[in-house]
């Protein structure tokens, strides 16, 4: 029979006793937590010596196994765009997003120590929909971060290309793969980023302003109705000029 690799004692346990339930809680300091000997070896949890509130004593140790499972690295975004938490493409502005990404579990298990991480790819979906679709970089190949951080654990930016994205609403996110092993969950999925491309510049709606009959009387409004909601933040981008 081999040695364990690992073995834990009273000391080692946070042990929580309530009524019927003994609970046993314990934590994996990094050095443990990166080790590839324990990526999919079972661990033997052993509870002895239990007495009830009458001092009846247990009659024999009670032992259970189970799998280690480790979760898949995540991944969140960072930079300007988790910032403002929103991205607006515009019809004078590039086809592309600036996108950054880092480790939220960088001083636990860096991305390229982890051992089943494949990749961290950008995905996006319009509003509304349930199917993500992996996002592409302006050269057409898939729009990832690979396992590659700074010390830190924050990634390189990239470039999506959005060039052939509709307008409308869509959601951003970053999908950590560790694909299908054993002893792992396959897959992280970040929080999302809202954004919309808009490209069409507001125009009159209909053929005339008011008043459409082109005259105008005391006490009545001169308006402009256009085919979209107008930007009307203080101060206003727009002028108007009023020529007699």
């Amino acid at each position: 029979v081999p040695a364990p690799l690992w073995v834990l004692h009273d000391d080692d346990l946070d042990v929580k006793c309530s009524g019927d339930t003994v609970e046993l809680a314990f934590s994996l300091e990094s050095e443990l937590y990166t080790l590839s000997e324990l990526r999919g070896k079972r661990f033997t949890v052993t509870l002895e010596n239990v007495h009830d509130v009458a001092g009846n004593g247990q009659e024999e140790p009670i032992s259970w196994s189970f799998l280690w499972k480790h979760y898949c690295s995540q991944a969140e975004f960072s930079g300007q765009i988790a910032d403002f938490k929103y991205f607006t493409v515009l019809k004078a502005g590039p086809s592309t997003i600036d996108v950054e990404a880092y480790n939220p579990d960088n001083d636990v298990t860096p991305w390229q120590d982890h051992p089943y991480l494949q990749d961290v790819y950008v995905r996006y979906r319009r509003q509304g929909d349930s199917l993500w679709i992996p996002a592409m970089k302006p050269d057409g190949t898939p729009a990832s971060f690979g396992t590659a951080t700074d010390a830190e654990g924050f990634t390189d930016m990239l470039q999506v290309d959005v060039s052939g994205w509709n307008d409308g609403v869509f959601e951003l996110s970053l999908l950590a793969d560790c694909g299908v092993q054993p002893g792992a969950l396959g897959s992280y999925q970040s929080s999302t980023i809202t954004g919309r491309v808009d490209r069409v510049s507001p125009r009159l709606w209909g053929t005339y302003a008011e008043p459409s009959n082109g005259k105008w009387e005391p006490g009545k409004a001169i308006s402009a109705r256009m085919t979209e909601d107008v930007d009307c933040r203080a101060p206003y981008t727009f002028k108007a000029h009023l020529v007699v």
